[in-house]
């Protein structure tokens, strides 16, 4: 899964500690106001999730109102490694 990153956007997940290999495998992609984040359970369709470049109020991370979000699936076809339940995005 690939998505278009802005170098701004880009550069801003490799400072937060995420890999290039994460980014280009993630399906994280930049939108002209924000960043999406893809949330794939493997059972369904992906809900995608927002982080504005310029947040209104407290809420930094945003889901379509209404959305059932479940478990985000990290990997494919690796049913053999550990499982980690991390929270946040």
């Amino acid at each position: 899964m690939t998505g278009y990153l802005t170098p701004e956007h880009r550069k801003m997940l490799l400072d937060s500690a995420i890999s290039a290999e994460v980014l280009d495998a993630s399906g994280i992609r930049s939108t002209p106001t924000s960043l999406e984040f893809p949330w794939d359970d493997g059972n369904g369709p992906i809900i995608w999730q927002s982080r504005p470049d310029h947040p209104k109020g407290d809420a930094k991370y945003l889901f379509p109102r209404g959305a059932k979000v479940g478990f985000n699936k990290l990997r494919d076809q690796d049913d053999t490694s550990p499982l980690a339940i991390i929270e946040g995005t």
